[in-house]
């Protein structure tokens, strides 16, 4: 059976690079613009059963494959009535909005006729493992690959550090070159001649901040970054330097740095797009932060701001800092995951402070693992199904499929004689004609009995949802400007307002007063009040320019706050050409009004019919048949 729009768009959304064939009509049954779509050329026989375009049209029919580009569905004309551009545009456009399926496709194009192209009639399979992003280098496609060249470059930048001839570094010279024969056999096997192939362009770094130095060793560290203290009247006074070594004396915490077999319990890798920890557990639902390991490309994830006893009077605390233990980093910031899945990624890092360049690294890792897209298997509605449900759903069609099969044979078969075979006696025709409705009501109880199992597995696909991407803002207050404001909400607001080039106040007047006098704490709200958000898809587009992402986005937001307001008016204007037409005919714009005409007309249940289906049958636009058909009466 052919999909209409809405399942049609759903498929499409769901497989990656799939197609359809497709055929439209300009004027369906309802008077408005109708478009099917199939998994093989569309025929007559397609049509049987398809109510909503009429037999007087279906030779009239635009034909062609459908495929989605992103959002956009993109039409290529092959064969049926040929149809301007500007004409199936803006009639399939009509089509989708009429379908209720606008959501699902943001505009529609019109390629160049083209050959007809082979469309796959093999239903989606349940789980569809994602490969992962492809790549023109066959050796940056496997993350196995760059990997181990990587931990390849870093051992021949450690052994060109070593003297050879320095009896005291042969030893170690030896084991290395013990692990570059490994690593060549590895590579070997994989296909890959280590003699000849690229390390992988390196990753940039970025540093641990300086005011950081010593985290894991010194109490107090954080002192060093106080500015402002208690006057004692219930306000702040400039931080001395005796202020902060009281500060310093009062405090038993340091930062905690991971062993090199705590970072080897940190790590991440990832089974068809889900995160893992090296035990094979599911990396647990919920947020984390996470940095990237410059040397493996791997991600490694702890727990926030967690507090550990680990001395009678001392404590640690995990931030980004701790799994690489103060070294250097290719990202960091914070991952959320669901069902192990990573669904979203921001760049806040006091300690690091990446930018979109070095967060970008991060996606491009992600997306050669195949986990910036979500592919967990949804219904057309976008709820998640259960494997057991599908394979239920599946096993019930097939046990209906034998009869519906049939039905469907010997109806064609009755049909095909009917056509056939003209000397047929009156008594002869009605008899057929009898078994062919026959069996049409069997086929439709037999599909109606299986209609939830056929919905499902005709709506189901991979979510294929993009891996949401979240930017810090970058820009706060200096030391300077932060003296000047004095922890006051209002003057902060308005040299936000002209530093920030904003129309509003970024701070609300109930904010913490502890984060309004503190420098550090204010500087992370402006970045989380001033944040990006776009998909990974988005992100990589920009190639890590975060100025250009954030001008795109601002015109986005633009042309989304317009887009209501211009629809209403295109509403507005449309009604008063309706309204003009009326009156030129001599009916008012009241319901009732048109109603009785319609009545007039011969649609005696015109009062079933829509506002706008009621300006359509008495301005002549959808004949009075039609209009019947659609009131039942």
């Amino acid at each position: 059976m052919p999909f209409d729009i809405r399942q049609a768009l759903t498929r499409l959304s769901r497989t990656p690079g799939g197609k359809l064939y497709y055929a439209f009509c300009e004027k369906g049954a309802a008077g408005q613009p109708v478009i099917i779509a199939h998994t093989k050329p569309i025929v007559d026989a397609d049509l049987e059963d398809e109510e909503k375009i009429p037999a007087a049209m279906r030779s009239k029919l635009a034909k062609g494959v459908m495929a989605m580009q992103e959002s956009k569905l993109v039409l290529k004309p092959k064969g049926g009535k040929a149809l301007g551009k500007d004409a199936l545009q803006k009639g399939v456009t009509k089509a989708i909005e009429l379908g209720k399926a606008k959501s699902l496709c943001e505009n529609v194009s019109v390629g160049d006729d083209q050959e007809e192209e082979e469309v796959s009639e093999q239903p989606v399979p349940f789980a569809v493992p994602y490969e992962g992003k492809k790549h023109a280098d066959p050796i940056s496609a496997n993350p196995k690959v760059v990997e181990l060249l990587r931990h390849r470059q870093e051992f021949v930048s450690q052994r060109e550090a070593l003297d050879e001839d320095n009896p005291q570094d042969v030893p170690k010279v030896a084991q290395i070159n013990d692990k570059l024969r490994q690593i060549d056999g590895v590579l070997a096997k994989l296909g890959v001649d280590a003699a000849t192939a690229a390390p992988g362009k390196p990753l940039k770094t970025k540093e641990l901040g300086a005011n950081y130095k010593d985290e894991d060793k010194k109490f107090g560290w954080r002192a060093d970054q106080l500015t402002t203290v208690s006057d004692g009247a219930k306000s702040r006074r400039p931080a001395t330097a005796e202020d902060i070594e009281k500060a310093r004396e009062k405090t038993h915490l340091t930062t905690r740095y991971d062993t090199e077999a705590d970072k080897a319990k940190s790590h991440v890798e990832f089974d068809q797009g889900a995160a893992r920890r090296t035990s094979g557990a599911r990396l647990d639902d919920g947020e984390k932060g996470f940095v990237m390991d410059p040397a493996t490309g791997k991600l490694h994830t702890f727990e926030s701001d967690k507090v550990e006893q680990v001395a009678p009077d001392k404590k640690t605390i995990t931030h980004h800092s701790t799994p690489l233990a103060g070294k250097a980093v290719a990202g960091a910031g914070h991952i959320k995951t669901s069902e192990g899945r990573i669904v979203s990624l921001d760049d806040a890092s006091g300690h690091y402070k990446p930018d979109a360049e070095m967060t970008l690294q991060v996606v491009r890792e992600l997306s050669a693992h195949g986990a910036t897209l979500d592919t967990k298997m949804v219904d057309e509605n976008g709820k998640p199904v259960k494997e057991e449900d599908y394979n239920a759903a599946v096993a019930e069609l097939k046990r209906y499929a034998p009869a519906m099969l049939e039905c469907e044979k010997q109806r064609k078969a009755l049909s095909a004689r009917l056509l056939k075979e003209k000397d047929l006696s009156e008594g002869e025709r009605q008899k057929i004609l009898t078994q062919i409705d026959q069996f049409a009501k069997k086929f439709e109880k037999l599909s109606d009995a299986v209609r939830a199992e056929t919905d499902l597995i005709r709506g189901h696909g991979p979510a294929n949802r993009p891996l949401k991407v979240e930017l810090q803002g970058k820009e706060g207050l200096s030391k300077e400007e932060f003296a000047t404001v004095q922890g006051n909400v209002g003057k902060i607001n308005e040299l936000l307002r002209k530093k920030l080039k904003l129309d509003y106040d970024l701070i609300d007047a109930s904010e913490k007063k502890s984060t309004l006098e503190s420098l550090p704490a204010l500087n992370l709200l402006i970045g989380e009040k001033t944040k990006l958000e776009l998909t990974s898809q988005q992100f990589e587009q920009t190639q890590g320019n975060e100025k250009q992402a954030r001008q795109k986005a601002k015109v986005n937001a633009e042309i989304e706050e317009l887009a209501p307001k211009k629809a209403e008016e295109e509403r507005q204007r449309a009604r008063v050409e309706i309204v003009k037409r009326l009156q030129a005919i001599g009916i008012s714009d009241e319901r009732e009004a048109k109603k009785n005409k319609a009545i007039e007309m011969g649609v005696l249940q015109a009062y079933c019919l829509t506002d706008d289906d009621l300006d359509l049958v008495v301005l002549g636009d959808m004949s009075v048949e039609d209009a019947i058909r659609i009131t039942g009466s």
